[in-house]
């Protein structure tokens, strides 16, 4: 064997470790990026369950749909009720004002007291870029309210786009 026969060869081997590197680290990459989508769908799930499970406890007639602070009752970034905390025997007695709102990149859960003073504030969670309210009318006696969040995480490296999860949930009221 020459040494011209060992030099092509270890250029050939070479060049087929390289191209085999960068199959595995884009096959990585993608998974990666699988993780990070899977986490964040799973946490605007999370975000619009935990939402819901008040929401369902609210009468139709104490929800309110705002849009950049107007009282639209249609489609908004903010929605406002209050839900039942017990019952006189015939009707229900309701609770302080629940506001869920978007405020920077955080959705917010705030109770409000009757002069709209906050007795409370949390947030649900991070890095949301949309929350999203819509409030329509499914039938005599029923409104039905659909919330949508969208959550994002930038990538590494500037120029890439963001890893983004949008997430929706339909919640119907009665009278």
């Amino acid at each position: 064997m020459t040494l011209l026969e060992v030099v092509v060869g270890s250029a050939i081997f070479a060049a087929m470790i390289g191209i085999a590197m960068m199959l595995l680290k884009s096959g990585q990459d993608a998974y990666s990026a699988g993780v990070v989508v899977s986490n964040l769908r799973q946490k605007a799930t999370s975000t619009l369950d935990r939402m819901a499970v008040e929401l369902r406890l609210a009468g139709v007639s104490t929800v309110g749909v705002y849009d950049g602070g107007t009282l639209t009752n249609t489609t908004g970034d903010r929605a406002d009720f209050k839900k039942a905390v017990g019952s006189d025997g015939f009707e229900p007695i309701w609770g302080n004002t629940i506001s869920f709102r978007l405020n920077g990149d955080r959705v917010e859960r705030l109770e409000l007291d009757d002069g709209g003073n906050v007795i409370s504030q949390g947030a649900i969670t991070s890095r949301a870029s949309e929350l999203y309210f819509e409030r329509s009318t499914v039938g005599a006696g029923a409104d039905r309210l659909t919330i949508r969040v969208t959550l994002v995480v930038p990538q590494v490296g500037g120029t890439r786009k963001p890893y983004t999860a949008t997430a929706e949930t339909t919640v119907t009221f009665r009278i």
